[in-house]
């Protein structure tokens, strides 16, 4: 099983430098996703108020919206 050192936790903002997307823009899609159940963005995991995102679900996302 793949630890943190192996997939990492980036901010909005570094997840959002990653996908050259606004940071506002993920924040939007996060919260339309979780209202909705969507899949406009990619996972996010809360750390009590911190939002962050795996490197690897960003892959994956990226990988399900390329086909």
């Amino acid at each position: 099983m793949p630890g943190l050192a192996d997939d990492p936790l980036l901010t909005t903002e570094q997840a959002a430098e990653l996908l050259a997307i606004r940071p506002n823009l993920l924040r939007e899609w996060k919260y339309l996703d979780v209202r909705d159940g969507g899949d406009r963005g990619p996972q996010a995991v809360k750390l009590g108020r911190l939002v962050r995102y795996q490197l690897g679900e960003l892959e994956a996302w990226i990988e399900r919206h390329n086909p």
